[in-house]
């Protein structure tokens, strides 16, 4: 399979035109369409380099069918509290690009706040998945939601009655006998 081939396959994959797909890489309208029917044989890998992120795909793909042909993305889905009050909006913010090994049910969130300093600064993506109880995360960091419908992240600890649970922090005092309608594993963290 050739370039012109990768690129049709990426197109048809992601049901956009060559038109559309030259338009978001910042090139003229006619630029897929040339590669396509063979009246520019090979792009500069700059044009590749443009033109890779808008086919959600590698510049080592297009250019030489090696890797994978897709980058799986993930939504972000909200903001997250530490140390500031936050409560998601429904609808994810963005999306980027999937760590190796992401499992489906994944979903990305920004944090807010400076109340898990060291673990956690304001501006770090932390990635997760819902679990079904939350007390499976005794012990753990977590991303929780509460029932007056903040998220936060914070680490679990046993509260004083069954469903119940104390929030800890680094840098902020311990919120007791939260009630927590779902709580989120945290899998990977990138720092901002």
């Amino acid at each position: 399979m050739g370039l012109k081939e990768r690129i049709r396959e990426r197109l048809e994959a992601l049901d956009m035109t060559p038109r559309e797909a030259s338009l978001r890489a910042k090139q003229n309208t006619h630029f897929l369409a040339n590669i396509l029917s063979g009246k520019t044989n090979s792009p500069k890998l700059a044009t590749l380099q443009k033109l890779a992120p808008v086919l959600k795909t590698t510049v080592e793909y297009l250019a030489e069918g090696r890797g994978a042909d897709e980058i799986r993305s993930i939504p972000v889905a909200s903001y997250v509290g530490a140390g500031a009050e936050v409560f998601p909006i429904d609808g994810p913010l963005d999306e980027i690009e999937a760590p190796p090994g992401c499992e489906p049910g994944a979903f990305a969130l920004i944090v807010r706040g400076d109340s898990m300093i060291p673990a956690y600064f304001s501006g770090d993506v932390l990635i997760a998945y819902w679990v079904d109880d939350p007390s499976a995360l005794l012990r753990r960091r977590a991303v929780v939601d509460l029932a007056n419908g903040a998220r936060l992240v914070k680490q679990l600890a046993p509260g004083s009655q069954p469903g119940r649970f104390t929030l800890l922090s680094h840098n902020a005092e311990p919120i007791f006998d939260a009630e927590v309608t779902r709580a989120a594993r945290i899998r990977w963290h990138m720092q901002a």
